[in-house]
């Protein structure tokens, strides 16, 4: 879909799932597709859409290298839901490289993910887990005491 069709079709989407922001990759064409919905927002008194323009990177394998940690880390999970969109997420992720694999599923995962970057955990999900069961830190004057052996 390109131009008022698919502006309409955004804005569709928009009204039946009331999204916090929306990313909205801004590169080439897609800045007129982008200016075009914000002059659209605007005038059909949106102000509370949030859209968020975003530069890629024309080298998926610089955006694969930029999302993997947060999969690896633990800061984004994937579902075992059996859903068409994370089946062919999936593919594409285990595909990747692969002579006639598509990226379109891949690329869109890498936009929601800076679209939603400021909310997911910095630290793994192991590591959040190992400080809760962690022990309490030792006060000052109790470290002092425990290094010179005084009780």
């Amino acid at each position: 879909l390109y131009g008022p069709d698919a502006e309409d079709t955004f804005f569709q989407f928009c009204h039946l799932w009331r999204p916090v922001r929306c990313a909205i990759e801004v590169n080439a064409h897609n800045r007129k597709f982008y200016n075009s919905l914000v002059r659209r927002k605007i005038q059909a008194g949106r102000a509370g859409l949030n859209l968020m323009p975003v530069e890629t990177s024309k080298d998926m394998m610089v955006r694969m290298n930029d999302i993997s940690p947060d999969f690896s880390n633990g800061a984004i999970l994937v579902s075992d839901a059996p859903l068409p969109f994370l089946k062919k997420f999936k593919d594409q992720w285990l595909g990747f490289g692969t002579k006639g694999i598509k990226t379109d599923t891949l690329s869109a995962v890498h936009l929601a993910r800076d679209a939603a970057y400021n909310l997911l955990p910095k630290e793994s999900a192991q590591s959040l887990q190992a400080k809760k069961h962690a022990k309490p830190p030792l006060s000052i004057g109790k470290a002092i005491e425990a290094a010179y052996g005084v009780r």
